[in-house]
């Protein structure tokens, strides 16, 4: 018999799917859909949402490869400060108490929704630095091992803050995340576990969404996705809090 809260798993994975798809940024709303809507357990979602995230890396790097958005050897050097890092926020996970992990996402949440819906100007620059793009990989690897998120709401902003050009950063943030699910999913595994069967149900649902979203991406209008998806990152941030003090 299928479950009430199996139906909320894939549709939330589904629904977060179609957001990478359509502007690259979808998988930070796994955490707070699901604890608002379920009774899994913060330690038990963020490992199975850092496994899920191969699905939309492969299927998403694959796609922005085909528009010609995805710059390998930039990923390179984001990738050579990805893996310690990512290997770093793992380890720590399991010590970090549930309300520290809560706030620190949900500080994440508002400050990365504000930033875009204020609005980042994109830029012609092309420049690669390489220690930069290093450091920027250990700390979005980290945190994104740490809280369970895919890895492009953590570079976007941050490489838009640096003048690098959003549609490249959207394609370099596909890229990652395969990388710091590989790397935080084998830690989890080696350390506290990973639930497959949510695991497997939100990366299958993940990688439908993601495939929908980039056939959406084509009929509507760049800015107008960007505003809903800060719009949802902002409400996501205070129903995470909100939901501490109810």
């Amino acid at each position: 018999m299928i479950e009430v809260g199996d139906i909320i798993i894939v549709l939330t994975g589904t629904f977060t799917g179609m957001l990478i798809g359509l502007v690259g940024i979808g998988g930070v709303l796994l955490l707070p859909i699901l604890i608002s809507t379920t009774n899994l357990d913060i330690h038990r979602i963020i490992p199975a949402s850092s496994f899920s995230f191969l699905f939309t890396g492969i299927v998403a790097t694959w796609i922005y490869r085909k528009l010609g958005r995805v710059s390998f050897r930039s990923s390179g050097y984001l990738i050579a400060g990805i893996i310690p890092g990512a290997v770093g926020g793992a380890l720590i996970n399991p010590y970090v108490p549930d309300l520290i992990l809560i706030y620190f996402f949900s500080a994440l949440l508002l400050l990365t929704g504000f930033r875009s819906l204020i609005g980042m100007k994109d830029s012609n620059d092309v420049h690669i630095n390489k220690m930069l793009f290093m450091i920027v990989g250990t700390i979005v690897g980290f945190c994104s091992s740490l809280t369970g998120t895919a890895g492009p709401v953590l570079l976007i902003p941050t490489l838009l803050f640096f003048h690098y050009r959003l549609k490249e950063i959207i394609g370099l943030g596909q890229v990652i995340q395969i990388p710091i699910a590989v790397v935080a999913s084998i830690t989890y595994f080696l350390t506290t576990g990973v639930d497959m069967k949510l695991s497997l149900m939100l990366g299958f649902s993940q990688g439908i969404g993601v495939l929908a979203g980039a056939m959406m991406a084509e009929k509507i209008e760049t800015a107008v996705l960007k505003r809903i998806t800060s719009l949802l990152l902002i409400l996501s941030g205070i129903l995470l809090i909100s939901k501490e003090w109810i």
